[in-house]
């Protein structure tokens, strides 16, 4: 599982409106988990208001139930993330969108504040291991990257050393290459080449060499 500056334990503001969304945060945050916009606004499914948690678990139809935040876990979401192979989260250290960037790595403000960030590795998160962080890292499959990149130019190429060389392709490397290439050359039930009459499926590595293009 690879997360390029994705918001993983939510999002809290707009920087480029930093002033204004001070005020307007403490006005409009409240709709953000009324049923109607949680269900046609995707923005508002990542919407964590730290000065209203209660609200958020409740009404959060996705970051609340997905990152098993509510008193009832599920264990289902933590069975799927122990189950990958490695798990890769990358993060921008000038990002200018996402709000707090530490929230890249799962971190997030405190309750009740704007400005003090809870680290991932202090959080209850990780310690009580609610999605499977703390045994995906204890077993070597959890890594971190950082890149100097702007939200939007990291799956530009300009970005592309740095994010896709350095801190992807290694995880994207197809397993068990030669035997993948005899089942795709030669299906169950194909006898010969002319068999085949379906468009091959694309790779792992050339889906993603196609979304950086």
């Amino acid at each position: 599982l690879i997360s390029w500056v994705g918001p993983q334990a939510g999002q809290f503001g707009v920087p480029e409106w930093d002033e204004l969304m001070n005020h307007l945060n403490k006005i409009t945050s409240p709709m953000w988990y009324t049923p109607a916009v949680q269900e046609r606004v995707s923005f508002a499914n990542y919407w964590r208001d730290p000065m209203r948690l209660d609200l958020y678990r409740s009404a959060s139809t996705f970051l609340a139930d997905i990152n098993n935040e509510n008193l009832r876990k599920n264990s289902t979401y933590k069975r799927n993330l122990l189950s990958l192979d490695a798990m890769v989260l990358v993060a921008s250290t000038i990002d200018q969108i996402i709000v707090p960037r530490e929230s890249q790595w799962f971190g997030f403000f405190k309750p009740n504040s704007t400005t003090e960030v809870v680290p991932l590795h202090q959080s209850a998160l990780y310690n009580e291991d609610w999605i499977g962080l703390r045994a995906l890292e204890r077993a070597g499959k959890l890594h971190f990257a950082s890149c100097a990149c702007q939200h939007r130019d990291v799956p530009s190429d300009r970005c592309r050393v740095q994010v896709w060389d350095r801190a992807t392709r290694r995880f994207l490397q197809p397993q068990g290459s030669l035997p993948a290439l005899g089942r795709w050359l030669f299906p169950p039930g194909a006898h010969s080449w002319a068999d085949r009459t379906a468009k091959p499926p694309a790779s792992h590595m050339d889906a993603q060499d196609a979304a950086l293009a």
